[in-house]
């Protein structure tokens, strides 16, 4: 479910749909498959902005990898819980949790995922510093890799934390080769997210790209609308 939304779209209806699956389903599954219908659940609902929902999903997913002695998953888990939602209601308890797993996990691209996000908010909440130091590791890291998501991640999120920063002209070249990279791996709502990124950029900086803009917008819109984001 959660790789059909990030991949192609689903109309924001379908994300009720996998709730109301998982609810009805997940007690008759194994407690690892249980734990995968709640996760997908959990990212349709937060694509589409229902956070409560959501935040439900997720911890009902964490307790059914803990009970499958899936400490992986769970992990996996926590770490799209704290980006999705946990992030928007409390930053300083995400960062917390975040850094607990990139130092618990004995998995490379599970650590870099966690501190990557934790840069980010880390970043956002004054951290800046120690933020970027994180964040350059986890740049270099993504790039040796053979994943065409983690590269394209590399870009963006390493833009974003120059966003984040008010490292306006250093954050464009890194956000557009991340955009040309997600496009060609298909991943919709993280294409969606750094389009408006882009768009941020350049405005906050006040540079002349006003065609640019326009399309970057038109495309984030036709995104949103095909996956049922939210799109301020």
């Amino acid at each position: 479910a959660w790789r059909t939304v990030c991949a192609r779209g689903n109309p924001s209806s379908d994300a009720y749909r996998f709730l109301s699956a998982a609810s009805n389903g997940a007690g008759g599954l194994s407690n690892g498959l249980a734990g995968e219908a709640w996760v997908g659940a959990a990212i349709n609902l937060s694509v589409i902005g229902q956070l409560g929902a959501a935040e439900t999903a997720f911890k009902q997913a964490v307790e059914c990898y803990e009970k499958a002695d899936r400490s992986h998953d769970a992990a996996w888990a926590r770490i799209n819980y704290c980006a999705h939602v946990l992030s928007h209601r409390d930053a300083e308890q995400a960062i917390r949790i975040l850094k607990e797993v990139a130092d618990s996990t004995c998995d490379a691209k599970q650590k870099y995922l966690a501190l990557s996000d934790y840069a980010i908010l880390l970043a956002t909440n004054g951290g800046v510093e120690e933020a970027m130091k994180v964040g350059e590791e986890v740049f270099a890291y993504r790039l040796q890799t053979s994943d065409p998501t983690l590269v394209g991640r590399a870009y963006v999120d390493l833009g974003e934390l120059y966003c984040t920063t008010g490292r306006f002209d250093a954050a464009r070249p890194l956000l557009m080769e991340g955009i040309r990279r997600l496009r060609d791996a298909g991943i919709q709502n993280m294409l969606l997210d750094q389009l408006i990124n882009y768009v941020k950029s350049s405005m906050a900086n006040h540079v002349e790209e006003c065609e640019r803009r326009e399309a970057m917008l038109e495309e984030a819109k036709s995104i949103a609308e095909r996956i049922g984001a939210r799109l301020k």
